[in-house]
């Protein structure tokens, strides 16, 4: 097996087991959040100083890369999990020197999928032993002080799909660079085509995403949301992410007590309907 196959089966069957059952019932709502991620902030510079009290940047000395090593890394299928830069007020497709991944920094490290997982809720003072559900949350600040939706400011789920619609609005900007990631058949034809282009020039590759969320409390309880995420773009979600929720009990919670009755439910729901990947083209 060589190891674009390779990659394909491991992608192919990580995606088949995420929040995929149905994606009808979204794709003409209205819902939608209407954003712009290319437009400049005023006050840039207050947003850069909040994003780095979040992500913390330490100076070390540079690491000795070897003519062995940086031959591998441009020829491999680079595949990342975790990116929050959808959280902040800044454009995907810009150059940052701040936080988490933007499409330039991706295309200098030769990175071909990128999965963005947004985050809908933080507590304040988070830490890994326990934090209370009921604990002060730090995203509604971060979401009244940039400007989200007012929606946003007390829902969980939109939260979420604004979220989405940032990358949306970032892949309809970035003229071809940056494509969005929903089935099997994008996966093929994405990652073919950036083959072909590897081949054929030196310029910069494109980068394919993928949408997921930390922690499933952005279902707002109600089973009736996922198919409002799945049409909205999410293949991946966390059950619980440091906070307990209506699915069940996090590692860094209080309760530590595994799913709930409506975890199963969920779980079950996505894995009845976890071949439906397999047959959208």
């Amino acid at each position: 097996m060589n190891k674009i196959t390779g990659f394909w089966l491991i992608t192919f069957l990580l995606l088949s087991t995420t929040l995929v059952y149905s994606q009808d019932s979204y794709q003409n709502s209205s819902a939608k959040p209407k954003v712009s991620v290319l437009t400049p902030d005023v006050d840039k510079a207050d947003q850069d100083e909040l994003e780095k009290s979040f992500n913390k940047h330490f100076e070390h000395s540079a690491v000795a890369i070897t003519a062995e090593a940086k031959t591998l890394q441009e020829n491999m299928t680079i595949v990342d999990w975790h990116a929050d830069t959808l959280l902040w007020k800044r454009s995907l497709l810009q150059r940052s020197t701040t936080g988490h991944v933007d499409l330039p920094r991706l295309q200098d490290a030769n990175m071909a999928i990128q999965m963005l997982t947004v985050v809908t809720k933080s507590p304040k003072n988070l830490n890994y032993n326990e934090n209370l559900t009921n604990s002060e949350d730090a995203i509604t600040d971060l979401a009244k002080a940039d400007g989200w939706p007012e929606k946003s400011h007390n829902s969980l789920l939109a939260r979420g799909l604004y979220q989405a619609a940032k990358l949306n609005d970032a892949v309809d900007h970035a003229a071809g660079s940056l494509v969005w990631i929903k089935t099997k058949t994008d996966l093929s034809a994405f990652l073919i085509r950036r083959q072909e282009m590897r081949l054929r020039s030196d310029a910069p590759l494109p980068v394919a995403a993928l949408l997921g969320a930390e922690g499933a409390h952005l279902l707002e309880g109600n089973v009736d949301n996922l198919d409002m995420l799945f049409g909205a773009g999410f293949h991946m979600v966390g059950l619980t992410h440091f906070l307990d929720n209506e699915l069940g009990g996090s590692l860094h919670g209080v309760t530590k007590a595994g799913l709930s009755e409506f975890g199963r439910s969920i779980v079950l729901i996505v894995k009845e309907g976890s071949t439906s990947l397999s047959n959208t083209e």
